[in-house]
């Protein structure tokens, strides 16, 4: 059990039994809501501006960001294709696999003491490759 774990069961709880919050918890959680991401990219920022623009260059990142953008996309469409779902539901999950990596990576990495910098790369090259991998995936897709 951890924080968003507990805040996850209490969400799904208040959700249920339709509970309203009092205005001032309910904007307060808005807040901090919102300011997530801002704060993410700011971890991942750090993590990226000390950096050598030739540590991107790293051949480990460069294979997983071919295998986490293209591979696993491919075989989760083939893999989906055997079971012939609706097309909507197949095209939404493919693109869910098409994402890049979740920014709170680099936010749980440093949270747990682990390579921070690495989930940051791995941020960056998957955003990067995002703008290109996916219009590629769906291509082969439709073909």
């Amino acid at each position: 059990m951890n924080g968003p774990m507990i805040a996850s069961i209490v969400a799904l709880i208040l959700c249920i039994f339709n509970i309203k919050l009092p205005y001032v918890l309910a904007q307060t959680c808005t807040y901090i809501g919102n300011v997530t991401t801002p704060l993410s990219m700011m971890v991942i920022g750090a993590g990226l501006v000390n950096m050598d623009i030739k540590e991107l260059l790293d051949v480990k990142v460069w294979a997983f960001t071919i295998f986490k953008m293209i591979l696993l996309p491919l075989f989760y469409m083939f893999s989906l294709s055997l079971f012939h779902i609706d097309p909507l539901i197949e095209n939404t999950l493919i693109l869910i696999m098409c994402m890049p990596v979740a920014s709170n990576s680099s936010v749980y990495a440093l949270m747990y003491g682990e390579d921070a910098t690495l989930a940051s790369k791995a941020i960056f090259l998957t955003s990067v490759a995002c703008v290109v991998t996916i219009p590629i995936v769906f291509i082969l897709h439709t073909l």
